[in-house]
């Protein structure tokens, strides 16, 4: 996909979400708001996802022109107003995500969000990386 595809990619799913915010939830039954808020849940985590990724793909086209990440890191939190300090924690959950492609997958997909991640994360260590690797797609029928 080209940059100008994406790009208008990102301007229609920015349109959706200011159309969203914008609509009235008045009249609507408890049922349409579940499913509406269940819908924006599983959405957000996988924007969540995309966040990480391209993040991650941006360090790695950053250090590959420029040969370090310091400007990557401030340049993305003047930009957007976010502390450099959560910047740097999606960075290293991209890092991590590098030895978990099929939790990467999971949650770009929106069946993990970031929670169920953040807690798999911490289990991880020396002694039980290896067969938490192997054992991604058990753990993630867990979360289904």
């Amino acid at each position: 996909m080209s940059g100008t595809e994406q790009h208008s990619e990102l301007h229609t799913l920015e349109q959706a979400v200011a159309a969203l915010v914008n609509d009235s939830c008045l009249g609507m039954g408890a049922a349409a708001l579940t499913e509406r808020s269940c819908r924006i849940q599983r959405i957000t985590s996988q924007i969540d996802a995309l966040r990480v990724v391209t993040l991650r793909q941006t360090e790695r086209a950053v250090v590959a022109e420029r040969h370090g990440d310091g400007t990557l890191i401030s340049g993305i939190a003047s930009e957007t107003k976010v502390d450099a300090t959560t910047i740097r924690e999606d960075k290293r959950f991209a890092h991590w995500l590098d030895d978990f492609s099929r939790f990467a997958d999971a949650h770009l997909a929106g069946i993990l969000s970031r929670s169920h991640i953040r807690l798999l994360r911490r289990t991880d260590n020396s002694r039980n990386h290896h067969q938490m690797q192997q054992d991604q797609q058990l753990l993630i029928s867990h979360a289904e």
